[in-house]
């Protein structure tokens, strides 16, 4: 196969976006479901930088990022938008849009790294977090700094550009948490203020600079979607709000609507009341679903079900929290686009939803799991954090694996275009 012509940095007329859906680039180029692909070779370790241990690792939606023991970010996987962090000069086969966000059908190869680049800046972190094409970290003082896709101000700098380094979110305010998804990005202060900015956190919103939400509330946990945003209150009280054309903001009904594609469909910038009674110690949201950790570690999920992501062993979408199957309590949860994974007390894997090579059981045949499985045999690790389609953990050494999608690169093992189905160490961890 022919390689994908290129297009150079700083072209204004066309930007490259990373289109995973789009069956143009995986026809062109390869892909995950797009049948066999030769791999590449793999760089040995002795061609990689080496790295430090890591304390942490974010999967967004289509790369991944780890801080380090000493609070160094790196990031991999696709850079067509700044989003790891720095320049970096390998290319990946991905689709393109021209300047009003329209797929032109072409095919490019955009900036990418296969393997952990670090951040540039300088900065230390205590906490990093990334979705879809961009990340935020916070440091120990709680200053937030942003970097990738800006199209609607989600990086909080006041403007509207990507940024390819760090920039300090405006106003000066301080975080104990972030929560990115979509376009939106939301801070709990350090006074358990709500503050967010982008597009969100609710339909027809939108803001380059944090402004307060649910001003007459107060939070203990935070997490966004874009679609809709939930947060439980100091007292313990769960709220959602946003689209809820899947019932995911735990209502069966609102009595607002919003436009969308020209589809009119269910939505409130209200909070609204899901519970109270469960004491939900952890909160996971992606589009069209919710799922929270109660105290003991049980799960509970809502929302849409299409591909058994509720765990309750049917496809049916649910408006109030439901026990996932089983009664085993789990320690973290995390939710892809369309599955869930969540570790036990003993660092193992449990995953449901649709499993395309996500479940790191060697397989990949995109059906749904409606209840939890045993996934990524042979592995324990001590947190677990889920992009579009892979998962990377981080082990109790520090060593980070990942597995699933990998058409770009976010497997960070130094290969791309194939799907890796079982656990792989990132490249350069010794």
């Amino acid at each position: 196969m022919g390689e994908c012509r290129s297009i150079r940095r700083g072209h204004k007329a066309v930007v490259p976006f990373v289109a995973a859906w789009l069956s143009i680039v995986v026809g062109a180029c390869g892909g995950e479901g797009a049948g066999p692909v030769g791999p590449e070779e793999p760089p040995s370790d002795e061609e990689v930088a080496p790295l430090p241990r890591f304390a942490s690792v974010t999967a967004g939606g289509v790369h991944t990022c780890a801080l380090s023991v000493d609070g160094e970010a790196y990031c991999w996987g696709p850079n067509n938008l700044g989003q790891l962090g720095t320049e970096t000069d390998e290319r990946c086969p991905m689709g393109e849009m021209d300047s009003d966000g329209i797929g032109t059908g072409a095919i490019v190869n955009a900036p990418c790294s296969t393997t952990p680049v670090a951040v540039s800046g300088g900065h230390v972190f205590a906490r990093l977090v990334s979705h879809n094409w961009y990340t935020c970290g916070l440091t120990e003082a709680g200053e937030a700094f942003c970097w990738g896709q800006n199209h609607v101000g989600q990086l909080g700098d006041g403007t509207q550009e990507a940024r390819s380094s760090p920039r300090p979110v405006a106003g000066g305010d301080r975080f104990r948490t972030l929560s990115l998804a979509g376009g939106v990005t939301c801070g709990l202060t350090l006074s358990d203020e709500l503050l967010c900015w982008g597009s969100g956190p609710y339909p027809d919103w939108q803001s380059s600079v944090p402004v307060p939400v649910a001003p007459e509330h107060r939070f203990r946990l935070l997490a966004t979607s874009g679609g809709h945003t939930c947060g439980v209150t100091l007292d313990s009280t769960t709220l959602c709000w946003g689209w809820n054309s899947s019932l995911q903001l735990g209502v069966d009904t609102v009595s607002t609507t919003c436009t969308s594609h020209d589809r009119v469909l269910p939505c409130t910038d209200v909070p609204q009341r899901v519970t109270d009674e469960i004491p939900f110690t952890t909160l996971a949201v992606n589009v069209g679903y919710t799922c929270g950790l109660a105290d003991g570690g049980r799960a509970y999920c809502w929302g849409s079900n299409r591909w058994g992501q509720l765990g309750d062993g049917t496809l049916e979408d649910r408006a109030q929290p439901l026990p996932v199957m089983g009664e085993r309590a789990f320690s973290s949860i995390t939710t892809g686009r369309s599955f869930v994974c969540a570790l036990d007390a003993e660092g193992a894997t449990y995953c449901w939803g649709r499993d395309s090579g996500n479940f790191g059981l060697g397989r990949n045949w995109g059906g749904s799991v409606p209840e939890p499985v045993a996934a990524a045999p042979g592995h324990r690790f001590v947190s677990l954090s889920a992009g579009h389609s892979h998962v990377c953990g981080l082990d109790g050494e520090g060593i980070v694996y990942c597995w699933g999608g990998n058409t770009w690169g976010q497997v960070g093992n130094g290969n791309r275009l194939e799907s890796v189905l079982r656990p792989v160490r990132v490249a350069g961890q010794q």
